[in-house]
Parts: C-alpha cells; sequence; structure tokens
C-alpha cells in the first residue's frame, strides 16, 4: 500500500529549510566550476556527480565554501582508504565484533534497512575495545558505510538505520569510550558518506532516553540528530509505523533474515567472479 500521509509529512517537514531547486541546482554548478580537477568522481557507489554535491551540500547548510571543502577531503579519503574496493571486500573482523548486522529488507518506500547490534564490551573495554583501535573503527565504518552506498545506490540513495544497544547502561552511554565512538562515526558521516541515513531508529535505550538524547546532540551532526528516534524496549510498535514486520529481522521479533547483500551488486570491474551474498 502507499505509505500514509503523516509519513510523508514528516519526510517533508525534514527538508523544509532546503532551498528552492533553481537555487540548488545553481550551488551545484558553482561547486562544479570550483573542483573541475576533481570531476568526474572515482566512486563506484555514486549516483552522479550533482547528486553527490548536493549531498554536500545539505549536510553543510548550503555553505559553498565548507561543502566544496569537504569534497576535496572526501576525494583523498576515499584515494586514501581504496573505497571502491571496500564493497567487494570481506567484512572487517572489528565490524563483525563491535556492531554485527546486516540488511533486513526496505521500509513503506522501499529504502533499505539495516540492523545492527552493539556489542557493549568493545566500546569499553580500553585494551580490546575500539578505544585501543579508533583508526581500526573508523576503517571498519567506511567499510559499512559503502556497503550502504552500494546496496541503496539504486533503492533511494538512503539508508534506514536500526542500533540495538540493549545492555548498553546509562553510564556505558556516557562513557568517554562510547562517546569518542560515537563522535567519530559523526565525522565518518559528514566527511565521507553524507547524507546517507535517510532515519535511525536506537531501540532498547535506557531510561533516560532524554539524557541519551542530549549525549547525542552534543557529538553528531544536527542533520543527523534530526533523522534520530530513541525507543526503549517497547520499540515494535514505532517501527512497524515505518516498516512492515516481515522487513525487520528475526534479532527484534520480525520476520526477515540479515543479509549483506539483498539488492544486486555490479562485479568488480574487470572481475568474471559472481559476488556472494552473505550472512553476517
Amino acid at each position: 500500500p502507499p505509505p500514509p500521509q503523516w509519513f510523508l509529512d514528516e519526510m517533508k517537514a525534514l527538508n523544509a529549510n532546503f532551498p528552492p531547486e533553481e537555487k540548488i541546482q545553481q550551488l551545484i554548478k558553482q561547486i562544479q566550476s570550483r573542483i573541475g580537477d576533481l570531476l568526474p568522481f572515482d566512486d563506484v557507489c555514486k549516483i552522479s556527480d550533482e547528486d553527490m554535491i548536493k549531498r554536500f551540500l545539505i549536510h553543510w547548510k548550503w555553505d559553498v565554501t565548507v561543502a566544496e571543502s569537504k569534497v576535496r577531503t572526501w576525494v583523498a579519503l576515499r584515494a586514501k582508504h581504496n573505497l571502491n574496493a571496500a564493497p567487494f571486500s570481506p567484512v572487517p573482523a572489528l565490524l563483525r565484533q563491535v556492531a554485527p548486522g546486516g540488511f533486513c529488507g526496505v521500509d513503506l518506500i522501499g529504502r533499505p534497512v539495516y540492523y545492527d547490534q552493539f556489542i557493549v564490551k568493545h566500546f569499553l573495554d580500553h585494551k580490546t575495545g575500539i578505544a585501543a583501535d579508533l583508526e581500526g573503527f573508523t576503517n571498519a565504518f567506511l567499510y559499512r558505510g559503502e556497503l550502504w552506498r552500494m546496496n541503496s545506490k539504486h533503492h533511494m540513495g538512503v539508508t534506514v538505520s536500526i542500533i540495538n544497544v540493549a545492555g548498553l547502561s546509562m553510564t556505558a552511554f556516557a562513557h568517554i569510550h562510547f562517546v569518542n565512538a560515537v563522535k567519530r562515526m559523526g565525522t565518518v558521516l559528514g566527511d565521507a558518506q553524507p547524507e546517507l541515513t535517510a532515519q535511525t531508529f536506537v531501540i532498547n535505550c535506557p531510561a533516560s532516553i532524554a539524557a541519551i538524547n542530549t549525549i547525542f546532540k552534543s557529538v553528531m551532526p544536527a542533520r543527523f540528530s534530526a533523522k534520530l528516534k530513541l525507543l526503549g524496549s517497547d520499540y515494535m510498535p514505532t517501527l512497524q509505523k515505518y516498516i512492515h514486520k516481515s522487513q525487520l529481522p528475526k534479532e527484534i521479533g520480525g520476520d526477515a533474515t540479515l543479509r549483506l547483500a539483498p539488492f544486486p551488486r555490479p562485479e568488480p570491474e574487470g572481475s568474471n567472479k559472481t559476488v556472494e551474498i552473505m550472512s553476517v
């Protein structure tokens, strides 16, 4: 069935501060005129150069100077981490340890849904957790982001995220290692993969949801915070307003099985091998 009107109104409200489309196209062309040395972008996951520039403009509040700077940073980052190879590479071990998950389906308007289970000990242990390897953590989430981008390329271009934080206490949320990890995720989203998430649901939050919201807003980009919904243990009614039960993972009461690649992916250029659909 078509999505309910309240759903469409909610999405429209999120983009209420967008300038007119004619102005947006002018801003895109303005940046294109400044970065001719970088075009076309070497990015296997892009929808188009124009779409990528628009994402940076949205994330950085239509500031052409900042957006141009971030685009240049992004191009350098892609080359440094060889991100074109990421969607076709094995899952980083750290990602399996810290936040195992996968795609489970689509939401009411066809946007891919990805589920993560945050493993508490890997966020908090200063010897074996992400605090001991923030660079590795960054690389792991860059991989996840490229996987999202590849799988959403022909499906709305954005991903809906469900993050299960069961077992994470209020003390853990305020822990410096967790805060640093969330801050690093925000940096990855802003510098490398802007406008990648359509919505993020954090489920099984401790009782002090307002306090958790304050923590997230203090370290995450404002645009991301606006798309964030924090839910307690009674999360299913809210999730099912946006995502049918058949498209939610079995791990949280749905019917779907997690997969890394639910949608067709192109093979690596020059390869005769078939890209497998892997289970996490």
